[in-house]
């Protein structure tokens, strides 16, 4: 990925990517993979949307709201949280 928040290879602690996705599964929760242009995307839609100027890795959670409704996970009944970090103004991509 051209994130680089998104692109840590877990060095030193490379337990923390099972116990999450353990995490996701015993709570029936949902993991997918994002690509680059999914996340500029998602960039694009709070900066025109919702006036946020957010960075790739603040805004991944958005793309994957987006991803779950494009692929009928998620609908318009349905209410989401998705917390955005990072200013855009951290990593200009």
């Amino acid at each position: 990925t051209i994130c680089s928040g998104l692109s840590d290879p877990l060095r030193g602690y490379p337990h923390d990517g099972t116990y999450t996705l353990s995490l996701v599964r015993s709570t029936g929760g949902r993991a997918l993979a994002i690509s680059d242009e999914g996340l500029a995307e998602a960039v694009g839609k709070l900066g025109t949307t919702e006036g946020v100027f957010a960075e790739m890795a603040g805004a991944a959670s958005v793309a994957g709201v987006i991803a779950l409704t494009e692929s009928g996970h998620l609908d318009s009944s349905q209410s989401v949280v998705s917390v955005v970090t990072g200013s855009g103004f951290k990593e200009m991509c």
